[in-house]
């Protein structure tokens, strides 16, 4: 016997059967009638819940009604309305898609890429902007409101040197690295981004991440990436890439080093980029202009998964099997691969760092199963930390944690 509390606050006692195993909890209709329970209309009309055992039991899901019981042959009696779109989002979910649908902006963005992107002497990609022309004129001033946001960065950095200094420490090197550089003129077209730091406790290498917000408003309430084109999504599927991974004997992880910052922005579409920034307070704030693909952009992953795809398509006769796999096994900057032999996986590893490097792509932190793949490596190439793929969308964090020795793989 056990108390129960009904709709309105009154104590009943009810007796109760507990079944550990149980996958369903059910009451008799006199029972709810006591407690006073609240209905809820179910699209189906039940059968087969009695007294006797060996009759099916009708089951509720997210998925729809299911039957169970011990019998070996029976009638359904259950007249089934399943929620077929709910089953469809279902199914799309967890599908592998090999193909995605490409809209007409997608299109124009891809050709868009294709006529105006360039390499240069040194192999690295320059690309436009994919700005939206009939939407350019409605970008408003940005100035203050960014210079705004820059002094209330500058208080907050007051009170907390660790944070200040390694502030500094990044804006450092866009300078040393010359992806930022001073800009003295205005530009009737211009946009200037507020910033921000992030901090990455998960990172081997760089603890914050200074992020750009390009997405912030301007006094006619459009942002820069609202007058830009996000481009088709690129990404590979992270199921496919990690199923297939997990098929070699000789497994290995890389990732590309700054990957956004090797692709440089044509010059004239630099004055979208601009940002208020000084060293210290002695110094007046000043404007630079980021050179480079910026983390924060609307279209900043499509260019850079698509430089990687034109570098794919352009090195792949002098190294074939490693453009196909920066075609099929990189999650934007991270990379799964291997293969079944020694020998080929040491080929494979040699020819994805020179079709990267020439695009001006550096790619490190290798992580292997085998030590012979880690050997010729410099140390500053591979990682000692495990290894962590994220997959970062608005909604959701998707991780994986790889134990290269166990080859177990655990979900963070």
């Amino acid at each position: 016997m056990v108390g129960v509390k009904a709709a309105n606050g009154d104590q009943h006692h009810l007796r109760a059967l507990i079944d550990s195993g149980s996958q369903i909890s059910v009451i008799t209709e006199r029972a709810a009638q006591i407690l006073g329970l609240k209905r809820r209309r179910c699209k189906g009309t039940i059968f087969g819940v009695g007294p006797t055992s060996e009759e099916p039991i009708a089951q509720q899901t997210y998925l729809g009604w299911i039957l169970c019981g011990s019998v070996k042959s029976y009638q359904c009696n259950v007249m089934v309305h399943n929620n077929y779109d709910d089953l469809q989002r279902f199914w799309e979910c967890e599908d592998i898609s090999l193909e995605k649908e490409m809209t007409s902006e997608d299109e124009f963005c891809l050709q868009y890429f294709s006529k105006t992107t360039k390499r240069l002497e040194d192999g690295r990609f320059e690309v436009r902007l994919p700005i939206i022309e009939e939407l350019k004129h409605k970008l408003g001033s940005s100035k203050t409101t960014a210079l705004a946001q820059y002094q209330s960065l500058e208080r907050r950095l007051d009170q907390n040197i660790a944070l200040a200094n390694d502030y500094k420490r990044f804006m450092q090197e866009y300078m040393d690295l010359s992806h930022m550089e001073r800009s003295a003129s205005e530009r009737k077209m211009e946009f200037y981004l507020p910033h921000h730091g992030v901090i990455r406790d998960s990172s081997t290498t760089t603890k914050l991440r200074v992020v750009f917000n390009a997405s912030a408003k301007s006094s006619s309430g459009y942002s820069l990436n609202d007058i830009m084109y996000k481009g088709p999504n690129l990404q590979q599927d992270l199921q496919q890439i990690i199923l297939k991974w997990r098929q070699f004997k000789f497994a290995y992880t890389a990732d590309i080093e700054k990957m956004y910052r090797q692709i440089w922005v044509f010059p004239e579409d630099q004055a979208y980029q601009r940002i208020f920034w000084r060293e210290s307070k002695d110094q007046p704030v000043q404007v630079y202009q980021l050179k480079t693909v910026t983390y924060g952009e609307k279209a900043a992953s499509f260019l850079a998964i698509n430089c990687l795809k034109q570098l794919a398509a352009e090195e792949k006769k002098k190294y074939p099997e490693a453009a196909k796999e920066v075609e099929e096994s990189f999650f934007v900057d991270d990379f799964c691969g291997g293969h079944h032999t020694l020998q080929q996986s040491k080929q494979l590893q040699a020819d994805l760092i020179e079709l990267l490097k020439s695009g001006g792509f550096n790619l490190r932190k290798w992580r292997s199963n085998e030590k012979q793949l880690l050997a010729d490596l410099d140390t500053e190439q591979c990682d000692k930390q495990t290894y962590e793929f994220k997959h970062m969308e608005s909604t959701k964090t998707l991780g994986l944690s790889w134990d290269p020795q166990a080859f177990s793989l655990s979900w963070s």
